[in-house]
């Protein structure tokens, strides 16, 4: 079976799909690392903070607002998430290239997928884990840095000094750095 599972294990996705898919193959799974990655209550949270009104939680509404403004938004976003005006500047340039070329920021999607109970309560995925975070993310400021921690058994955890949102962008060294602690 591993070697089916070689293709899928390099896959890289956001986190919440990456553990739905080591929860139901973990045969395919040798490690795991998590970037960013607040649990779901944490999210919830932060999605409450970050959009108080709930426009973007609104189905068709929010894909609307955010297919229309999608730059914008996500200028605005990064304003916020990264500290650092240099980063946030090539952020924003790579942003608006990728906003060029037909991409859209699908933030009211993914909200809406928080709408039902968290799916991975009372779950954990038992192999060898790393989580890196940020401390530099005003976003995230009230978020503790391992509250994912309750879906791994273990997990090292990493936090990058004054990343903002992309702490693997920050320091690709101490991205390199967790990925090799699960190997």
């Amino acid at each position: 079976m591993r070697d089916e599972c070689v293709t899928t294990k390099r896959h890289w996705s956001g986190v919440s799909p990456a553990l739905q898919f080591a929860i139901d193959h973990t045969e395919c799974i040798d490690g795991f690392v998590g970037l960013h990655a607040p649990s779901w209550k944490d999210a919830l949270r932060w999605i409450k903070r970050t959009d108080p009104g709930g426009t973007f939680m609104r189905p068709i509404l929010g894909q609307l607002l955010t297919w229309g403004l999608s730059f914008q938004v996500q200028k605005e976003w990064l304003k916020i998430a990264e500290p650092d005006p240099a980063r946030r500047a090539q952020y924003i340039a790579l942003v608006n290239e990728v906003h060029n070329n037909g991409a859209l920021y699908c933030l009211a999607s993914g909200v809406q997928a928080t709408r039902r109970a968290d799916p991975f309560e009372g779950k954990t995925i038992a192999c060898k884990s790393a989580l890196l975070w940020r401390d530099a993310d005003p976003s995230h400021r009230r978020t503790a840095p391992d509250s994912f921690a309750k879906y791994l058994s273990n997990p090292a955890v990493f936090i990058e000094p004054g990343a903002g949102h992309f702490p693997e962008m920050t320091n690709s060294s101490r991205l390199l750095e967790a990925i090799r602690s699960v190997a």
